[in-house]
């Protein structure tokens, strides 16, 4: 039995869905279940995933022809290897407990994703429900460090952020992209491993904005960027914000850029949350000033030994 799921407007249509659920708790039913609804038949088909295909050589035109990257899941205990073929994509999950990989597969230019899930009767993996899951419940991420593929063109690194998006959609979101970052434009054939570090951030932002997301995950984006850039960036996100009220979730060491765009901040030390408020509020609280922006109660900037030996302590520390 075939079922089909509304997900942050995608059409997904899951083939022998009744093989996949097999237990109502099953990793599969968790991920999927909250999103049942009365698909719009008109509505254009997303992804259909084909989960008892042979994933083989003819299928897939020979061997992969090259690695583009290998995602660790630590807490999964497995590792996904993303691999290019001269057909398609070939999605490796290989779990580190010697349970046999599961294989997945997506032609150029088809919304079809055949997979060997169901082929030994077993449950998938829970590594499965960490993996790609994220873009088809709207959320994309700008990962710390980028991450982008550095074998591949400008152009190919933003075709994988649109890999559920069909061809006309992936142009639209290509060409906005292109006017959000005009220097990658410029380098559109150039390796993104060639580029700069400030490039790269664009690439890995514009990456995640092609899948068209609800909620964008940005990871320290002003590491390793020189602060003319970080203020470009922060420029960007800022009106992606305003512009396509894509809501965006940052993760920043830079306290007085974050709190520049941001509406409203969380503070963390030692994995718990200290102050948190508006981020108006946030960047007029003295703790804040003195602890995280380095100014001292009437504005003036604080030396580095002023810093290190504070007149009052963290009043959460006490």
């Amino acid at each position: 039995m075939d079922r089909e799921y509304i997900i942050a407007g995608f059409r997904i249509r899951l083939e022998q869905a009744d093989r996949l659920f097999v237990r109502p708790g099953s990793h599969m039913a968790r991920a999927f279940e909250p999103f049942a609804a009365e698909a719009d038949p008109a509505a254009p088909l997303t992804m259909r995933l084909i989960p008892d295909c042979t994933i083989n050589k003819e299928l897939t035109g020979g061997e992969p022809n090259r690695e583009l990257d290998v995602f660790p899941f630590d807490d999964a205990e497995a590792d996904c290897h993303f691999e290019r073929t001269p057909r398609g994509y070939l999605f490796r999950m290989v779990p580190r407990n010697g349970d046999r990989p599961t294989l997945f597969f997506k032609a150029f230019n088809s919304p079809d994703v055949q997979s060997d899930l169901l082929a030994d009767g077993r449950e998938p993996h829970q590594s499965l429900m960490r993996f790609g899951l994220w873009i088809m419940f709207g959320i994309a991420i700008s990962p710390e460090g980028r991450r982008i593929f550095p074998a591949l063109t400008v152009v190919e690194n933003l075709q994988m952020g649109g890999f559920f998006r069909n061809k006309v959609e992936i142009s639209d979101g290509m060409e906005h992209v292109f006017k959000l970052f005009p220097r990658l434009k410029d380098r559109a054939s150039q390796r993104a491993g060639t580029m700069s570090g400030g490039e790269q951030q664009m690439l890995a932002i514009g990456r995640a904005l092609i899948a068209q997301p609800e909620l964008i995950l940005l990871d320290e984006p002003s590491l390793g960027l020189s602060p003319k850039l970080t203020e470009d960036i922060f420029g960007i996100i800022a009106r992606i914000n305003a512009e396509r009220g894509t809501s965006m979730l940052l993760v920043e060491q830079n306290a007085t850029v974050a709190l520049a765009v941001a509406h409203s901040g969380y503070i963390m030390e030692n994995g718990k949350i200290v102050i948190d408020g508006s981020a108006e509020r946030l960047a007029g609280d003295p703790d804040v000033r003195e602890f995280y922006l380095g100014m001292g109660g009437g504005g003036e900037a604080k030396s580095f030994k002023d810093i290190k030996h504070y007149k009052r302590r963290k009043r959460w520390l006490s």
